[in-house]
């Protein structure tokens, strides 16, 4: 734990729950399952300063371009930096009634020597407690699946150098730190609706020793680390891999069968309204009897996202399994009703 004294930070009360929920969705807990968010915010500040700073300084050059576009040159530094204090960035008012949220910050072993770079910058009369404010509101203003990179920034390094290097890489889970896997990294991709990122790979089944594409959520993955083995890339892994960024990459595909799905009008005025989740088609026919749709793509994501339908809106025609999952699904949910 670091020397350093807490660092009192106030921030508006969307930016509060924001930054709860991220830590909520990020699996950010301590051993009671509540939010550790003091881990949370360490984490923040170490995955973004570096980026933060490339931020604010990229908009000084463009600031200081316009301003000598305009022949304003004697005091450019001092101007461009007062445009983006007081245009760019949010204001950094302590007053309670503007930032009801209080966060304290106890810097971690971590971030310490960072926190004491920020200070040596800032200089006597800055405010270390304003400039994360800053930093924070930046952060709550990006996508979360950026959000999630930021606060994930070692592992998405340690991947990213393993995918560019062909390095195989070992990893637990948060949910069974005792198990270790080890694959082959093929691509980071983020989900369609663009909120976590997955590791697709290649692993070698531990029982039937096969290879196998493979999925993993990144902020799942703890203790990432290179080591010296072999992992292949066959094609045949390699074109389902290829599939799963098509189609969504938070489902793995274990084989190339066809499934089909009927909708009725009702069905088909849900399919359209539905859209999370919602699954590639490869074609569709129209036929007497309804509308007849064609997948490749997970078996999972064809159950997790027609079982919300209702009634005769989508009935499963094939494959035989799919059809008895779906049925035991909707025999069990009316047999607790």
């Amino acid at each position: 734990m670091s020397d350093l004294d807490k660092i009192n930070i106030y921030v508006s009360e969307n930016i509060g729950e924001l930054l709860d929920k991220d830590a909520q969705m990020f699996e950010i807990f301590k051993k009671e399952r509540l939010i550790n968010r003091n881990k949370f915010l360490n984490m923040l500040i170490k995955g973004y300063y570096n980026d933060y700073v490339m931020e604010n300084n990229s908009k000084l050059k463009e600031i200081k371009t316009v301003l000598l576009n305009h022949s304003i040159r004697d005091t450019n530094d001092a101007i461009s930096r007062d445009i983006l204090r007081n245009v760019f960035l949010p204001d950094t008012s302590t007053r309670k009634n503007k930032h009801p949220i209080k966060l304290s910050l106890k810097p971690t072993n971590e971030t310490e020597g960072l926190i004491l770079h920020i200070l040596n910058d800032l200089g006597p009369d800055g405010y270390i407690s304003q400039y994360l404010y800053k930093m924070i509101a930046s952060y709550s203003i990006k996508p979360i699946n950026t959000r999630e990179q930021i606060i994930f920034r070692d592992s998405f390094n340690l991947i990213e150098t393993a995918i560019n290097s062909g390095q195989v890489i070992s990893f637990s889970s948060i949910w069974n730190k005792g198990f270790f896997h080890k694959v082959l990294p093929y691509r980071i991709v983020t989900s369609r609706e663009e909120m976590f990122n997955y590791l697709l790979c290649s692993e070698i089944n531990a029982e039937s020793k096969k290879l196998e594409a493979k999925t993993y959520r990144i902020n799942r993955m703890i203790q990432i680390s290179p080591v010296f083995d072999s992992i292949s890339l066959n094609e045949e892994v390699q074109s389902i891999l290829d599939r799963m960024i098509k189609y969504g990459p938070q489902y793995t595909i274990t084989n190339n069968e066809e499934m089909c799905v009927k909708l009725s009008t009702d069905g088909l005025s849900t399919f359209n309204k539905i859209y999370y989740g919602r699954p590639d088609y490869e074609r569709v026919e129209k036929k007497k009897d309804g509308y007849y749709y064609y997948f490749r793509c997970s078996e999972d994501q064809v159950f997790f996202y027609f079982r919300r339908f209702q009634g005769n809106e989508a009935v499963v025609m094939y494959p035989e399994s799919l059809r008895i999952r779906m049925r035991d699904f909707h025999k069990d949910s009316f047999t607790c009703y």
